[in-house]
């Protein structure tokens, strides 16, 4: 079971005095000006994690210490930084998780952590285990469940998937040493990692082992890129593997430092949100970097996607553009009030004027924004249907969908089709919707992405002559 963060507190911490958030959300998205708070909230994230890895004293001390972490405001200063996660009760069949850990720094300024856990159970006959460790310069959980002998190893164990599976992806360095250029060792494929340094030993472990993931990734990259044909992931005899790809039309490899900055940042978002081994809780901080129109509505229906399955995905982001594709309870607004970061989840009117104020464009109301977002992407140019040249005894002639959707979907959704008289008579309701039977035959399906590229497949030509009230609002669009 996917270990979703449901609500999550931080006191203490750079720009935050004291902040609750409601994250039960599929997507929670974090939007607000330069020096409003969202990097604090994504590092807060990142630092929890740090310390049940044993890993967050070295970050410290690489940012100036403990104290310089701590709250300092107009409204007074604090002297420690609470992070405290809850995971959703949906998530855990009804039972409470929650990990608390308060920072500190002893007379050199290093940290001590004190850890607590709460295991809270509502169901059926109330229970109730606290526990409490530290103050310590490492962490207890870690070294709790690195033994299986210890006597509460088995309630260590059922947290560490909360605070270790709310992970936080970086993917902005793109410069010339950024670690995505890099090469990796071959075995190096478990999990994408933080900056994507192994990203090409993990796509050759997706391609090998998860097909469909796989084409879904390929799928999303050449829709917004059209020139990209397929990744070639080649190890050297040293079993060490670096990200390459061929363009379509080219018989020549392309390496990861000849792709734009805004291609090599999808590629990242895309192999990382419908991968295989997504964690409980994502957190990007803006992906939106150097994305085009077309690509950010892409990202969004993908972190819809990982929501979909199980996941939580946070997104902290500057883009108007990318927060149109969210509705208003998705949306949380952060500001500085007296020094301190304050959220709030707006109204429409609230909103609209906050955005207005806070970019140089116009916010366009959430209602219309699949139209506004239709109207800007290309349609894909219909490929030309192969000669047939007659058939052969035993070979498969490719049907429209194979390879984009499952074979069971794809054949279920052929039958249902039949069983209807056509493919507009399917919809019954909101249960019987083409949205939903898609999502039951391909619960990795994109709107933005697999949609245009079953059209691609099939041909305009042909979806309008079997759809002819579509081909009439298809006319009257054109018109």
């Amino acid at each position: 079971m996917t270990a979703a963060l449901g609500r999550l507190v931080v006191e203490g911490f750079r720009s935050i005095r004291h902040l609750e958030l409601d994250l039960t959300t599929d997507v929670t998205v974090l939007i607000g000006a330069n020096g409003s708070g969202k990097s604090s909230l994504v590092s807060a994230l990142e630092l929890a994690s740090r310390v049940v890895d044993d890993t967050a004293t070295d970050r410290l001390t690489r940012q100036a210490g403990v104290a310089r972490q701590y709250f300092d405001g107009p409204s007074g200063s604090m002297d420690s930084i609470l992070i405290e996660l809850t995971q959703e009760k949906s998530s855990n069949n009804g039972l409470s998780l929650t990990y608390r850990t308060r920072i500190e720094n002893d007379i050199n300024d290093q940290p001590l952590y004190t850890e607590e856990l709460t295991f809270q159970d509502n169901s059926g006959t109330p229970r109730l285990f606290r526990q409490e460790f530290g103050p310590s310069q490492h962490s207890a959980i870690q070294r709790i469940a690195c033994n299986p002998a210890h006597e509460l190893y088995g309630a260590v164990e059922s947290f560490i998937p909360l605070v270790s599976s709310c992970r936080v992806f970086h993917f902005d360095d793109v410069s010339a040493n950024a670690p995505v250029k890099g090469s990796s060792t071959v075995g190096d494929d478990i999990y994408l990692r933080s900056d994507a340094e192994n990203i090409a030993a993990y796509l050759l472990k997706v391609r090998n082992d998860h097909p469909e993931h796989y084409q879904r990734i390929v799928s999303a990259v050449r829709h917004v890129t059209p020139f990209f044909d397929d990744f070639v992931l080649v190890p050297d005899p040293s079993e060490r593997i670096r990200l390459r790809w061929k363009q379509r039309g080219l018989d020549r490899t392309f390496l990861a430092h000849e792709a734009s900055d805004g291609t090599l940042r999808f590629i990242c978002l895309a192999t990382l949100l419908l991968g295989p081994d997504l964690p409980g809780t994502v957190v990007l901080d803006e992906p939106e970097l150097g994305l085009h129109p077309a690509a950010i509505g892409v990202l969004a229906e993908m972190a819809r996607v990982a929501g979909r399955s199980g996941h939580r995905a946070i997104l902290a982001t500057q883009s108007v553009p990318l927060v149109s594709h969210f509705n208003l309870r998705e949306i949380i607004i952060l500001d500085r009030t007296e020094g301190a970061t304050q959220a709030s989840r707006p109204d429409e009117e609230f909103l609209g004027a906050f955005l207005e104020d806070y970019s140089t464009g116009s916010w366009r109301h959430y209602d219309t924004r699949l139209h506004d977002e239709v109207s800007r992407l290309p349609f894909p140019a219909p490929r030309r249907p192969p000669r047939d040249r007659g058939a052969r005894p035993g070979r498969h002639r490719r049907r429209v969908g194979e390879g984009l959707i499952p074979a069971r979907g794809l054949t279920r959704l052929r039958r249902e089709i039949a069983r209807a008289g056509g493919p507009e008579r399917i919809d019954h309701g909101p249960s019987t919707a083409p949205s939903k039977r898609l999502l039951r035959a391909d619960p990795g399906y994109l709107k933005t992405v697999t949609g245009p590229l079953l059209v691609a497949e099939a041909g305009l030509s042909a979806v309008l002559a079997r759809c002819p009230t579509f081909a009439a609002w298809w006319e009257d669009l054109l018109s």
